[in-house]
């Protein structure tokens, strides 16, 4: 037979890969929160040409990913790519926190449905629940934690540059403190 892809088993399978916990936590929940937080902030253009640094970003999360099987029991290790590359980039061409949280998830999930079906292409046709092993490691998942890796920076930056802390030099900053704990000791 020809390898393939069983669409009617695929779509027949996802609603007991959807009804999985780790599926929730690791898959649903991170949509729930970038519609969540897109929805929360002020509306915002991305940068221009921005669509290639996430095609750079979800390009090094499948190159440096790394599948193994031990024991049985198959493993994918994904670097948030798109998370180390945004947080590279000059003020001026980062997302916003929140659109950097949902792009995050993107590139993750599609490097780790990259990952979990080649192995399988190329040794094949495509099963129908190939996907139970994306987000299999529920909370501890790289779908769980990767995106905060991406907002989280890029927030805290916000939070400084609006308390005008960040474009203080260093030596200003902790001189500053220096002087607040003498006087109060």
């Amino acid at each position: 037979m020809d390898p393939g892809i069983d669409y009617l088993g695929l779509v027949h399978n996802l609603l007991a890969y959807f009804e999985q916990p780790q599926t929730c936590c690791s898959v649903l929940l991170p949509i729930a929160l970038s519609v969540a937080f897109i929805a929360m902030t002020a509306p915002s253009v991305l940068p221009r040409y921005h669509g290639l640094t996430f095609v750079l970003g979800t390009l090094v999360s499948v190159v440096f990913s790394i599948h193994r099987v031990l024991g049985g029991e198959e493993t994918l290790q994904i670097l948030p790519g798109y998370a180390l590359v945004i947080v590279l980039l000059p003020r001026q061409f980062q997302p916003t926190w929140a659109q950097a949280y949902g792009l995050s998830f993107l590139s993750l999930i599609l490097a780790d449905v990259w990952g979990v079906a080649t192995p399988h292409l190329t040794h094949g046709s495509l099963p129908a629940d190939f996907y139970f092993g994306i987000g299999g490691a529920g909370l501890t998942d790289q779908l769980s934690v990767g995106p905060w890796l991406a907002a989280l920076p890029l927030m805290l930056q916000d939070w400084l540059i609006r308390r005008g802390i960040a474009s203080q030099p260093i030596s200003e900053l902790t001189a500053r403190s220096y002087r607040r704990l003498s006087r109060r000791g």
